[in-house]
């Protein structure tokens, strides 16, 4: 049966009203590497999202990065496994979309998120429920601004 894993999307740019990467059956080593995935904005609607199917995989050793997330209703819950979110740009405040989520893993293990650009205010409330850790993940550094032009670099989850 076909099967997901070993997928590259590079340098694409993903939008539309639904989830923009739906990963069914939980494909292993996947890179996304370079894109721009925005839009994705109606309710509930997540830049990437996944989903338990018939298939056996994990999201194992996913890797994305240098993308860019912009207006999406949130922008990646899924429960990555020795996963890498390096060198992203969330948005928090797109055009007329608020994200109410950024980096939600609940229920993943033993990911490396760091070197992310959040334009979210590290002061903001209610930011502790924007990210969730999985079991053993390392989060850091990774930077949040506010509208005053000062930059706070943040290790460990995000709290409000």
């Amino acid at each position: 049966e076909a099967d997901a894993a070993h997928f590259q999307l590079i340098d694409c740019i993903i939008t539309g009203t639904d989830d923009g990467i739906h990963a069914k059956d939980l494909p292993n080593n996947i890179l996304i590497d370079g894109c721009t995935i925005f839009g994705c904005s109606g309710s509930g609607d997540l830049g990437i999202s996944s989903e338990t199917g018939a298939g056996t995989g994990t999201l194992l050793n996913w890797v994305i990065q240098n993308c860019d997330f912009q207006g999406n209703a949130g922008h990646i819950t899924a429960p990555f496994s020795s996963a890498t979110i390096r060198n992203n740009k969330f948005s928090y405040i797109y055009g007329a979309v608020t994200s109410t989520t950024q980096v939600v893993l609940t229920s993943g293990a033993n990911n490396s998120v760091y070197n992310n650009h959040f334009d979210v205010p590290a002061t903001t409330n209610g930011l502790t429920a924007m990210f969730a850790l999985g079991t053993n993940d390392r989060w850091g550094p990774n930077m949040f601004s506010t509208a005053i032009a000062t930059t706070i670099f943040s290790y460990g989850a995000p709290t409000s």
